[in-house]
């Protein structure tokens, strides 16, 4: 069986969160913080139910953004 093409956004914020990240937060672009560093998800497109979903791609940028390594990441996401 393949591996889905997305994942929800929820998904990839309690990722975040198991990382250390607080938020998100902002107006027009969400981010997330951990100490100074801020790391900027896909928003929501003014939807605040947080069920839309985020490419797959997309996701594996964000964590590699905030530090996973590719086997970390393939682990997290299901795909291994």
């Amino acid at each position: 069986m393949s591996a889905p093409a997305t994942i929800p956004r929820q998904r990839l914020i309690s990722l975040l969160h198991d990382l250390g990240f607080e938020g998100p937060e902002g107006s027009r672009h969400d981010f997330m913080k951990r100490d100074s560093f801020k790391l900027h998800i896909p928003n929501q497109h003014g939807s605040r139910s947080g069920g839309q979903s985020v490419p797959l791609s997309v996701a594996k940028k964000v964590l590699s953004q905030a530090g996973l390594s590719d086997d970390e990441i393939k682990t997290s996401l299901g795909l291994t």
